[in-house]
């Protein structure tokens, strides 16, 4: 298997404060709007901050990324260390955003960029490198469940975001040292823009992230006003969803590489994450468990095979064209925080909040479905 895991273990560092501010936002949300004064909505409206700045900033910082290496990520840990600051030390809604979309742009290009990193020093067995790089998602998942209910029982919610500039500074030393491959791409940036199979495939991120994003980020807080779950035990069984999807993404990778059917085993999961999506809000309190592991394997699952595709629709332009994808993709978190946030506020109907996330799965699916 002709993979350098070094490069694989930083990728994964990288990516792991953005997506730990993402998925420990909902843990942490409660004493965050305690400390603010504000509703599930004007929670939901800060976290869709963070994903403005990530959005407006993944095309132009991805092409840097492909054009001038990864110091430009070295330079967005920076970014994300002063909007960690700054949203730790927000009073209200306002500033609470503002550190929020500070954080947002200086993660947007800490995805493709790792995926770029992998991708270059990977040969056989890719979609396996880009699954056990993708185990961040469910990693932190797992990591925030197991950790942070209990943590937050004796720290504030602000050392939580301080912890994450403490792990981005340390993150900017290696970035720094590595050098990006300067191979002539296979295309201009240009006709890559103007692609219509890679807008068609970023849609199907879009509508996959609207299920995957949707899930995770309000999974506590449903456990928790739903099923009345104790904060101990809803930890416990965010824990289990993240441990499921941190084995879906590799084995989904691997099945996709033995079969080398990519687009095939994507559709597949896409289609079963629908379906149970549907289904969760009608599981008995006592096999919750169950279905959330079915859920955090779902959930996950498409990613590999799926960004794997993207990832090599044209060499040498990896971060751009995964810039692309995530700034379609990314637009769905904008929408679906202020969504799930108003159902909760004034609807409290948990059938319909889980209608709504299953929408994305299922188009997504469709899509997929007519790139034939």
């Amino acid at each position: 298997m002709k993979v350098k895991w070094i490069y694989v273990a930083l990728g994964w560092a990288v990516i792991f404060p953005e997506l730990f501010i993402r998925l420990a936002y909902g843990i942490t949300l409660k004493p965050f709007l305690d400390t603010i004064g504000g509703n599930y909505l004007v929670g939901g409206a800060v976290l869709a901050g963070f994903y403005v700045g990530y959005m407006g900033g993944n095309i132009p910082f991805s092409y840097l990324v492909d054009s001038r290496g990864y110091r430009v990520v070295a330079g967005e840990m920076v970014g994300t260390v002063l909007g960690a600051i700054l949203f730790s030390a927000s009073k209200n809604a306002l500033e609470a955003g503002t550190g929020m979309f500070v954080m947002g742009l200086a993660s947007a290009a800490t995805y493709t960029a790792s995926m770029k990193l992998v991708v270059e020093h990977s040969n056989k067995y890719k979609s396996v490198a880009v699954g056990l790089l993708e185990t961040t998602g469910p990693g932190v998942v797992l990591i925030s469940g197991a950790v942070l209910p209990s943590t937050l029982s004796f720290t504030s919610w602000q050392n939580v975001y301080l912890t994450v500039a403490a792990i981005s500074m340390v993150l900017c030393v290696p970035l720094l040292l590595i050098h990006a491959s300067r191979k002539k791409p296979e295309s201009s940036t240009k006709s890559l823009l103007l692609s219509g199979r890679l807008w068609s495939l970023s849609a199907v991120r879009f509508f996959g992230l609207w299920g995957l994003w949707g899930a995770s980020t309000w999974l506590y807080s449903v456990l928790r006003l739903y099923y009345s779950f104790s904060p101990i035990q809803a930890g416990e069984d965010v824990t289990l969803f993240g441990v499921l999807g941190v084995l879906a993404v590799p084995a989904s990778g691997l099945l996709s590489d033995l079969l080398r059917e990519r687009r095939k085993v994507a559709m597949l999961t896409l289609i079963l994450f629908f379906s149970s999506l549907l289904l969760f809000p009608l599981t008995p309190r006592d096999f919750v468990w169950l279905t959330v592991s079915i859920l955090g394997f779902l959930a996950f699952a498409y990613r590999s095979p799926l960004d794997t595709i993207i990832a090599e629709y044209r060499k040498g332009l990896t971060a751009t064209s995964m810039g692309v994808a995530n700034t379609v993709s990314q637009a769905s978190q904008i929408v679906v925080p202020i969504m799930v946030g108003a159902v909760l506020t004034f609807l409290g109907n948990y059938v319909l909040l889980f209608t709504i996330i299953s929408i994305g799965p299922g188009l997504a699916a469709l899509t997929l479905w007519r790139l034939r």
